[in-house]
This record gives structure tokens, C-alpha cells and sequence, in this order.
């Protein structure tokens, strides 16, 4: 739990929350939106800011991983979060459909981590459901 002996102003409490706003959509990137890059830089600089910010993303559950200067504030749900995924969350999908589903993830896990050494490697690596797909493919066609 956060402890901090500040005093918030209400606008930086709302500078907080659309930091944590900004997080919780991976798609954005910081260089793309000053207001994202000027909030990630003071959130990396100014500790009571990092503070209420991290105390807004308790209050949701998750835990900021890291403020990447362009991938931008990285954020994870804990675990029991009502923001995390979880299979059983579909009672939909038959058992058949569980299996797929995680053979879908161990291929995007190998195609994005193919060696030990890659797991060292602490870059952040995108993929795309194009190249995941073309790399699957080409592996089911080896002999």
C-alpha cells in the first residue's frame, strides 16, 4: 500500500488519473501526444507525483510496471483483479476452445521469446497478429 505524507492538489490528482488513463490504453504512445509525454517525464522526475500516481492505479487494482519514454506508462493487473484475464472468465468456451486458445499463447510466448537469452533482453518486443500467424504457419510446415 502507498504511504506518502503529501499534500495533493485536486489537479494533480487529476494529472494522476490521466496518466493512469493514458496506461491502461497500450495502444498510445507517448512521443505521439504531448500531454502523455509531459505527464510519463514528471511521473519518472517528481516522486510525490509517481506517488499519487501509483496510489491511483492501486485503487484499480494495478501495479505500474514501468514508465517507458516511448512505450509509455506500463501497467499490470494483480492477481484476483477484476481487471484480469482469466479462462475461466468464459464459460462459453468448450474445452476444445481453452485448448486452442492457450496453444494461441504459447505460440505468440515462443515467437516473442525464442531463446533464454531473449528473456534477459529487458526491451519491450511488439508483435502482431500477422507475424504471429506467419510464424506459426511456417513452423506446422517443417518436417
Amino acid at each position: 500500500m502507498t504511504t506518502s505524507t503529501h499534500a495533493y492538489s485536486p489537479a494533480d490528482l487529476v494529472d494522476a488519473s490521466v496518466l493512469v488513463r493514458f496506461g491502461c490504453q497500450p495502444r498510445l504512445r507517448p512521443l505521439g501526444i504531448p500531454q502523455y509525454r509531459n505527464l510519463l517525464n514528471r511521473y519518472r522526475m517528481d516522486g510525490p507525483f509517481r506517488d499519487a500516481v501509483d496510489a491511483a492505479a492501486e485503487g484499480l487494482d494495478l501495479d505500474a510496471m514501468e514508465a517507458h519514454p516511448v512505450e509509455g506508462l506500463i501497467l499490470h493487473p494483480r492477481e484476483g483483479s477484476w481487471l484480469s484475464y482469466r479462462l475461466k472468465d468464459h464459460p462459453r468456451l468448450g474445452v476444445n476452445d481453452r485448448l486452442v486458445l492457450g496453444l494461441a499463447h504459447v505460440a505468440i510466448a515462443a515467437r516473442a521469446y525464442p531463446t533464454a537469452a531473449d528473456l534477459e533482453d529487458e526491451s519491450i518486443k511488439r508483435m502482431s497478429t500477422t507475424s504471429c500467424g506467419g510464424s506459426r504457419a511456417s513452423s506446422a510446415r517443417r518436417p
